[in-house]
């Protein structure tokens, strides 16, 4: 009874996956037929293993096996469109874009920013900070509506000095009725590079070092 329950058992194997006897099995098979082929060995004559369960095992191990094998190739060709995305990316050279950005390029005395408020505010205030994180100018922009907004900056302090040409941090307050109203600050420069790594795309700007370009606003 067991030699032909053995029998049975190979002829289930191939017919379960036939590829197995002509490709290298996958670690999950090796496995199953081990732990498969000691259950045999140590089964009892009188209530020998069934083959229909032993069956849909198998169909369960190769209906992973096929989802593992699915998982890799999705993976794959999402590798391939990010790659290819990121290639496309090759069209902002020489483009402007704007971005997210508290820091500012001050340079031949003169430096553009925008903020984009969140809404309506009564009072604005734009400080502007050396690399130290001294106060170098506050600029009073007084009232202004939600939305972007260009402001210019042209290099003189509060004391009326004007300022090296260098980086520069602003920091931005806004009011409405008392309350805080967000706000954002926008920097815009232009891309002279494009670097890929591991099929990620990031822009290198002209002024402000590098860029991702999950972080642009928007393009010119």
């Amino acid at each position: 009874m067991v030699n032909n329950t053995n029998s049975i058992t190979s002829q289930a194997l191939l017919n379960a996956n036939p590829s197995q006897s002509s490709s290298v099995p996958s670690p999950e098979h090796s496995q199953f037929i081990t732990l498969l082929v000691a259950q045999m060995r140590n089964q009892n004559p009188l209530d020998p293993m069934d083959n229909h369960q032993m069956t849909s095992q198998m169909a369960m191990l190769n209906m992973a096996n096929g989802i593992n094998n699915l998982n890799k190739t999705l993976n794959g060709m999402s590798s391939s469109q990010q790659l290819g995305d990121s290639l496309k990316a090759t069209d902002l050279i020489g483009h402007s874009v704007q971005f997210k950005s508290n820091s500012i390029k001050l340079q031949n005395g003169n430096a553009n920013f925008a903020i984009d408020l969140a809404g309506n505010s009564q009072n604005v205030n734009a400080s502007i900070l050396d690399k130290n994180g001294t106060l170098v100018r506050l600029l009073s922009l007084g009232q202004l509506s939600s939305g972007p907004h260009t402001i210019s900056w042209d290099g003189m302090s509060d004391s009326g000095a004007l300022q090296s040409d260098g980086q520069y941090t602003i920091s931005i307050d806004a009011q409405q009725n008392g309350q805080s109203v967000d706000a954002s600050t926008l920097q815009t420069d232009t891309v002279s590079n494009l670097i890929l790594s591991g099929g990620l795309a990031t822009l290198q700007l002209s002024n402000m070092g590098s860029l991702s370009l999950s972080d642009i606003r928007a393009v010119y």
